[in-house]
Order: C-alpha cells, then sequence, then structure tokens
C-alpha cells in the first residue's frame, strides 16, 4: 500500500466511523506495525491511564500496519476497545 492509498484509506474511513460525541478531542496515532515491542507498551501505558484521558474528554483511536489476526492479539493483550484499533493490512 503506498501513502496515497494509506492517507485515502484513513480520509474516507474518518467520518464513517461510530466516534463517539461525548468527548471532545480525538487523539489519533499512528503506529508501526502491530507487532512491535514499543506499540504495546505504548498503548498498555495510554490504557493504564485511560480514566485520566476520559476526565479531560479525549478519545483515542490508533491506526496500524497489521493483519485481523494480530489486531485480535493486539486488542487481547492491550485491552483497548477493538473499535479504537484500525490497521493496514
Amino acid at each position: 500500500m503506498n501513502e496515497e492509498a494509506i492517507l485515502k484509506k484513513i480520509i474516507d474511513e474518518f467520518p464513517n466511523r461510530n466516534y463517539s460525541r461525548i468527548h471532545n478531542f480525538k487523539l489519533i496515532i499512528f503506529l508501526g506495525s502491530i507487532g512491535d515491542l514499543e506499540n504495546f507498551e505504548y498503548v498498555q501505558y495510554l490504557n493504564r491511564n485511560s480514566k485520566k484521558l476520559e476526565e479531560l474528554s479525549i478519545e483515542l483511536y490508533f491506526y496500524t500496519i497489521g493483519s485481523p489476526i494480530s489486531k485480535e492479539y493486539f486488542i487481547r493483550y492491550t485491552g483497548i476497545d477493538p473499535n479504537s484499533l484500525i490497521i493496514f493490512e
């Protein structure tokens, strides 16, 4: 997938997702490959601080490279909301 295709997917999907309207801010985070250890650590850190983010009315969304299977493992391991993780295959 080239850069244009990636940007098109982000633009096309963003308005169509069921984003919550109760949050004032959306933080979109672009990760590398879904299997990188740094991604697990970063997402776990943010997930551990989810109450503080909720208080600040910040909703998280992650874009990463992976497969549907790796997405399932990542969600199970990190505990994040499956709707907040968007993958590029």
